[in-house]
């Protein structure tokens, strides 16, 4: 897209599978997730929105807001607040664009909580940061232990010859595998520039 003669993109966080995630510049105001915990969607124990409040998901169904029960993760596990946001089939995922500028040689790190349900085999997670079509930076090395969260953290540095993003961060959790498991995300903090 070119607007005023500036090429602007889209900058996207991409999580997959159980994801938690905060992006924001070191030194700077963190840029607004709305949601970012999942806790909008006021759901019973062990209850499920097939949609998550502030977020996009993928076509189809198959991912959502969950309230996890001590069946799914011990007491305490959650990161932030009591719901997890999900993905059960392979491909699907729940994104958020954001608006934010990004700024010309500015560190953005963007942290995602990883979870591993007791109740369902780990098939594994991406966590990616984009902009337009293009995968700035991206994660899948942390593998909780069963009833777990691992921290994935993403780092991507912007130079002066990036253009003009505009960051609509697409904070996804996207399904790797075929295998019938499910991915729980919680707490999205995202992008923070620094310097």
């Amino acid at each position: 897209m070119i607007t005023g003669g500036i090429k602007s993109q889209r900058l996207v966080l991409a999580m997959t599978f159980g994801i938690a995630a905060t992006c924001c510049p070191a030194w700077a105001d963190p840029i607004f997730v709305d949601n970012p915990s999942f806790e909008a969607d006021v759901l019973c124990d062990g209850c499920i929105a097939e949609s998550i409040i502030g977020w996009g998901a993928s076509a189809g169904g198959g991912d959502g807001a969950f309230n996890p029960t001590t069946s799914h993760y011990p007491a305490g596990a959650i990161p932030d607040g009591q719901n997890v946001a999900y993905v059960n089939s392979p491909g699907n995922h729940v994104n958020q664009t954001l608006s934010a500028v990004l700024v010309a040689d500015t560190t953005y790190t963007l942290e995602v909580e990883v979870g591993n349900r007791l109740d369902i085999p780990f098939a594994g997670y991406t966590v990616q940061l984009r902009a337009g079509g293009a995968v700035l930076a991206s994660d899948s090395s942390q593998t909780p232990a069963d009833g777990q969260f691992l921290t994935s953290t993403v780092t991507y540095v912007s130079s002066p010859s990036d253009p003009s993003w505009v960051c609509s961060s697409r904070s996804g959790c996207w399904r790797r595998t075929s295998r019938p498991t499910s991915t729980t995300c919680d707490w999205m903090p995202l992008p923070f520039p620094s310097s």
